[in-house]
Order: C-alpha cells, then structure tokens, then sequence
C-alpha cells in the first residue's frame, strides 16, 4: 500500500493546472480586447451620427431662420466638399478646411477641449432634382436643381486595440417646407 503521491503523479497535476490557467487567462485577455474593440466601434458610430446631425441642424436653423437657400449656408464651401463639424461658442459649425480624414484637422476634440483618438470627416455631394448624386467638386444644374444633400461621415479610430477599419454611415436630407 502507497501513501502520498509519485513524481509522476505531480506533474500530470501541475501540468493540467497550468493549462487550466493559462486558458484561463487567455480567455479574460481576449474578452477584454473585444470589449474594447466594440467600445472603439461603438463610439465611432455614434461620432459618424452626431456629424449627420450637425449638418442637419445647420439645414434645420437655416430653414427656420428663412435663410434664401437652406442647403447652402454653411454646408458649402466653394468646390470643397468635406468638412468637419466643429463646437464652438455654443454652435455648431463646419470647417472646410481638412481634406482627409488623416489631416489634423479631422482630429476629434472633446468639448473640454481634449483630443480624442478618433479622426472624423464629412462629405457632402448634392443631389438633384432627378434623384442623381453629384460627386464632390460637381453641381447640380439649372434645370435639375439642388434639392438635398447626401451626407457621408467617415470616423476612424486612431488608438491601439481598435480594429482600424473606418466607420461610415450616411444619410440624405433634403430641403423641407
């Protein structure tokens, strides 16, 4: 009759610990990075919806301020059609002036004024009376006039751990009476 247990018998039992464990660690490891990696998209998606409601508040006050043309007004610059939406003084407003969403200015600032690492921009192509879209840089005509704009919004994630794909929704807003 033996008592206690072998060498053999010791290590059969560490070793199915250790993998228990490190199994164990593998799993709350993976679990982790996929909760942030949902926090990353999550975050993205609603950045991507609040730069389509910025320009339709800028659609919105135009209309309710009796702006001439509602789609106009601070929805475009020139040939220029990307923006970012900016929080300042208590109003929205867009810049035109980054072109990419690489470009500094696509940087997302918090309202305390820190910088986030996200990068956001916007697109806004016109779309015509017969349904068609005109890509940036174009216009509508005179005898298909403007009536809406589609609005693209393009967010990216800049920090590790995020899945590094762009998020992009758009929407189309269209001139109401």
């Amino acid at each position: 009759m033996r008592h206690g247990f072998g060498m053999i018998e010791m290590m059969v039992a560490i070793s199915i610990l250790t993998t228990a464990l490190i199994a164990a660690v593998s799993l709350s490891t993976l679990t982790l990075m996929t909760a942030k990696q949902a926090e990353f998209r999550l975050v993205a998606v609603n950045l991507a919806r609040e730069g389509i409601e910025v320009v339709r508040n800028i659609r919105d006050s135009n209309r309710l301020a009796n702006v001439a043309n509602p789609l106009d007004a601070g929805l475009v610059s020139g040939t220029d059609y990307t923006a970012v939406p900016v929080f300042a003084a208590g109003f929205w407003t867009l810049d035109f002036a980054p072109n990419s969403i690489v470009d500094v200015g696509a940087q997302v600032i918090s309202v305390n004024g820190t910088s986030l690492p996200f990068r956001r921009l916007l697109t806004l192509d016109e779309i015509c009376e017969d349904g068609s879209v005109v890509a940036s840089g174009g216009a509508c005509t005179g005898a298909n006039p403007k009536v809406g704009i589609r609005v693209t919004a393009r967010v990216q994630a800049q920090a590790a751990g995020s899945a590094g794909a762009a998020t992009v929704i758009e929407d189309r807003l269209y001139a109401w009476q």
